[in-house]
């Protein structure tokens, strides 16, 4: 009992360290603010990734438990440093911050800023330990560039739970997966009799209903979990769980009309949700799949002015790649766009709360010039070059991350209005920055032959236009590099061979975790094949596409079928407990690895933009500099 208590007293101690940043360059005044107050901030970027920046965007994400909410700082400049105000609110219990200039960040060294708020006798809140450890498990990493961090996150909740007991079923989700993995033979057992204790007390709640389904899901308890979630629902038949369930039977529907009964029914019966958008396009691609137009139209019909742009844009996108019914898809398209204008200028719904002002503002910008996009490729493939040259050439204007395939586009349509010149300008400003791909350059080439009579001298222009890309890439990428000890492994492919990180040893590795459900891991699987290509005579090199989190009972199965249909020759091993990418403390898929020939992860890439042709460049730069080349 004693080593008991020493422990949770150090936890407590520790925890009160991590309230205030780890790093001088933010400081907090007063150093303990209080919920419902304003506080006042400075960041001095000296010594920082910001240190040479001009303009210093600040954001800060006001937790209150497990959720959360994006606001943009006003920062005003005063000498060297930064000096901003941080409205709070009563339900407020700590802060997050992150400081970016462009693509650059500063989110201290991956470790975060940030404070908690205190009470009265200087204790942090309820709560406060608890969110900050949700931040470290859940969201940190994607929106505040903080490193997931189990151990860490484990004793922020210990500490929690010891000054607040009724913090414990807010968190016990994550309590009981953190408590798990501290000691994989003891640590389940222990989770388990948590779980029983709640079970036995009376009067749960819904939330406590929920963690419980949770968490005895979480260990393979499925009699148990099954019972927990019997009982939300018929609690809350409207709630979230609730919900979920009703959106994965729409997920899982593949027949458009069922599919189409499924959505109505989710429509009245959870008219706010997030998911109708999905499910509504869903339906559409449907209908599309099944070459079902009559039933596409009076879907479409049946939904009137309230259809979703993005269902619009996704439905055109769908006709255009399956060569059907262009007239409708350019009408959609062009629906599509009027509609992204009007939320542009005003929107109708509610800002996200994981978007600040700020970034809504780009996202519906961004939204605006994908529909455009559409619109534009749409109404090419038609033949209406010059009115394709409008739209492309606005979506290229209105995007702020330079998408290479919109570019590509927008190039290939002024060499075919003959706009040669204009097409030189643009790879000219393009191509350096990273933003060309290889059609592109072929159409740059028919650009650089109308306008010099022949192609002489076009490989040294081109050359010249690609090497500030390559350093600017080789230069960002050097300064990403990590070296930590990569987990170890041992799993089985679909065939039933052994793949291990202990065979491999020696080689330079990338290992690719995904899951045939996830959108961005699907669509960023023909560049990894053509990356695999491309290194298909080294036997030096290794990728290793890690199927975890699938859903389905029989994985192997569905990733068979899909790999089949899609002609992936990919070596996938087999991660059906989740082990693997829990070691590898992955929040999100598509997440790929590179590991040099010593085992240590020299790199770590999470999610999928940009277009196929950067990526494989991407990955080729990352493996030449582990294994350490191009130096």
């Amino acid at each position: 009992m004693k080593k008991v208590l020493l422990l949770l007293l150090w936890c407590a101690a520790a925890s009160s360290a991590l309230a205030q940043p780890a790093a001088p360059a933010l400081r907090v005044e007063p150093a303990q603010p209080r919920p419902g107050d304003k506080f006042a901030i400075t960041y001095d970027p000296k010594g920082t990734p910001l240190a040479e920046a001009a303009a210093i965007e600040g954001y800060a994400f006001l937790y209150d438990g497990p959720t959360f909410k994006a606001y943009d700082l006003a920062l005003t400049r005063e000498g060297a440093v930064l000096k901003g105000t941080v409205p709070t609110q009563a339900a407020t219990d700590g802060v997050v911050f992150l400081f970016r200039s462009g693509e650059l960040t500063d989110d201290n060294g991956k470790q975060g800023y940030f404070t908690f708020l205190y009470a009265a006798k200087g204790q942090p809140v309820a709560g406060a330990r608890g969110g900050l450890a949700e931040m470290y498990m859940r969201w940190g990493d994607w929106l505040a560039g903080v490193e997931r961090n189990p151990a860490k996150a484990f004793e922020l909740l210990t500490a929690e739970n010891a000054a607040y007991p009724g913090s414990e079923a807010v968190f016990l989700t994550t309590y009981l997966h953190l408590l798990a993995g501290q000691d994989k033979e003891k640590g389940p057992a222990l989770a388990l009799a948590k779980l029983d204790a709640l079970a036995a007390k009376k009067n749960l709640t819904v939330e406590e209903m929920e963690a419980l389904h949770y968490g005895y899901g979480r260990f393979e308890q499925a009699e148990k979990a099954d019972k927990y979630k019997a009982l939300v629902l018929q609690r809350a038949p409207k709630g979230g769980m609730a919900e979920h369930e009703h959106f994965l039977k729409i997920y899982g529907e593949k027949n458009a009309a069922r599919k189409l009964a499924l959505v109505q029914q989710f429509g009245k019966d959870f008219p706010r949700s997030e998911r109708l958008e999905y499910a509504y396009g869903s339906t559409a691609v449907a209908y599309v799949d099944g070459q079902d137009m009559a039933g596409l139209r009076k879907f479409l019909e049946g939904q009137g002015p309230r259809m979703p742009a993005g269902v619009y844009n996704t439905t055109a996108r769908k006709l255009h790649e399956a060569g059907l019914e262009l007239s409708l898809a350019e009408s959609l398209a062009g629906q599509a766009v009027t509609k992204a204008r009007a939320e542009l200028a005003q929107p109708s719904g509610e800002q996200p709360s994981q978007s600040t002002a700020r970034q809504w503002q780009l996202q519906r910008q961004s939204a605006l010039a994908s529909y455009l996009d559409t619109y534009g490729t749409v109404l090419d493939k038609q033949g209406k070059a010059e009115e394709a040259h409008a739209a492309l050439k606005e979506a290229v204007a209105l995007q702020k991350s330079g998408d290479a395939e919109v570019n590509e586009r927008l190039v290939a349509v002024l060499v075919k209005t003959k706009r040669h010149q204009e097409a030189l300008a643009a790879g000219e400003k393009m191509i350096p920055e990273g933003k060309g791909t290889r059609k592109m350059k072929e159409d740059l080439r028919l650009a650089y032959l109308a306008t010099n009579g022949n192609e002489k001298g076009y490989d040294r222009y081109l050359a010249s236009l690609e090497a500030p890309a390559r350093e600017k890439m080789k230069k960002e990428l050097a300064g990403k590099m990590i070296s930590e000890p990569a987990p170890s492994f041992a799993l089985q492919d679909l065939n039933g061979n052994p793949v291990s990180s202990e065979t491999l040893k020696g080689k330079t590795l990338v290992v690719d975790f995904w899951a045939t459900w996830c959108g961005p891991c699907v669509q960023s699987m023909p560049a990894m094949q053509q990356a695999v290509a491309r290194y298909k005579d080294d036997p030096t090199v290794q990728f290793l596409f890690v199927n975890s989190w699938q859903r389905e009972d029989d994985k192997q199965q569905v990733v068979r079928d899909f790999l089949a249909k899609k002609k992936y020759d990919f070596t996938v091993p087999m991660d059906v407990d989740n082990q693997v990418i829990e070691a590898y403390k992955v929040d999100g898929i598509p997440t790929k690895f590179v590991i040099d020939p010593q085992g240590n992860i020299r790199f770590k890439s999470v999610g999928f933009e940009g277009g196929p042709d950067a990526l494989v460049e991407e990955l080729s730069m990352m493996i030449d500099l582990a294994r350490g080349k191009g130096q």
